[in-house]
């Protein structure tokens, strides 16, 4: 999971998947700012079949925050 999401992010923000690293947070992202983010969170609702509240939202801000509440999500769902 944590190499699609490393996929998506990439994708998002315009970047090579190894510009990613696998325990990025958002200041490690280069072009993560607020509207990415907002793009990020539709491209991974999109891709993984979720959907992320307000405080998830706010709350993911790295890589390993991002597949956690996937999982989470995914395990209740």
């Amino acid at each position: 999971m944590r190499e699609k999401i490393r996929e998506v992010i990439a994708d998002v923000m315009g970047l090579e998947t190894d510009e990613i690293l696998l325990n990025a947070l958002q200041e490690d992202v280069k072009g993560w700012d607020s509207i990415r983010h907002m793009n990020l969170v539709v491209a991974l609702e999109q891709e993984f079949d979720v959907q992320f509240s307000g405080i998830q939202i706010a709350e993911m801000m790295g890589i390993e925050l991002i597949e956690d509440t996937i999982q989470s999500l995914q395990s209740n769902g």
